[in-house]
């Protein structure tokens, strides 16, 4: 809709990894490409790799040793395929190397609600999902899958300091502008956002959330497109993943 609407600076798109993703597994677009442009990054966060408190794995080394002495593979639920999650999911299968069954439900909620009634071995969810869950218990935090720690998991270590460093994916958002949007505009918009992103209140609500800001601009979002695209793709190709 966003795609194929007036560039008159009225109508922008709020969207996160399904923008890079969906194009990568479904080769016919109701859109294409060049119909959106990139106005700003705004906010990021890790997904959090959780397995249920029964499973005996306080790490992913644990996780991978518990797999590999498993008569069957492990299981990881997702919030369907090409979610967030099951990218992960193909990234811990690969990093890992141990027999994963990867089970796609209809939401991040579902795919939750599946290891903490102990139906999967593993899932992941963005912090903001998983968080409460980890608090209450009802799940255990194995890793991070962002650069550095979550700050409301100071004792949860990242993916590349649990020695998988392969496994590297947050969920972002970020603003897109019909094609033909007049530049001032954008640039009004940016400068704008960027004002709003560096108040103390908003990195305070967010960082309460479990999300940092990201480096606001077009520029660093045509960058984040380009090599998130190029690292990403290689994982559909190398897992053979598919869109339903």
């Amino acid at each position: 809709m966003v795609a194929k609407s007036p560039p008159d600076g009225y109508t922008f798109l709020l969207a996160g990894n399904g923008a890079i993703t969906t194009p990568l597994l479904r080769p016919k677009m109701p859109y294409a490409e060049a119909d959106l442009v990139p106005v700003t990054l705004l906010w990021d966060a890790p997904s959090v790799i959780v397995v249920n408190p029964k499973v005996p794995a306080k790490s992913l080394k644990e996780l991978q040793a518990f797999a590999r002495a498993q008569a069957s593979p492990i299981t990881y639920s997702t919030a369907g395929t090409s979610s967030t999650g099951h990218f992960v999911a193909e990234m811990l299968k690969a990093s890992l190397a141990v027999p994963t069954t990867i089970i796609p439900y209809k939401s991040g909620s579902e795919a939750s609600a599946a290891v903490i009634a102990g139906d999967v071995t593993a899932a992941s969810e963005a912090s903001v999902a998983m968080l409460p869950y980890v608090a209450s218990g009802k799940v255990r935090a194995l890793a991070v899958t962002s650069e550095m720690r979550l700050p409301l998991l100071p004792d949860v270590p990242t993916t590349a300091e649990s020695g998988f460093a392969d496994m590297r994916i947050t969920h972002w958002g970020g603003l897109y502008a019909p094609r033909g949007t007049p530049s001032a505009i954008l640039e009004r918009i940016a400068s704008e956002t960027k004002r709003f992103l560096e108040a103390e209140a908003t990195k305070k609500k967010l960082a309460s959330l479990g999300y940092s800001t990201m480096t606001p601009g077009a520029k660093p979002f045509h960058e984040f497109i380009r090599t998130e695209t190029a690292r990403l793709g290689r994982i559909v190709r190398d897992s053979k993943m598919e869109s339903q």
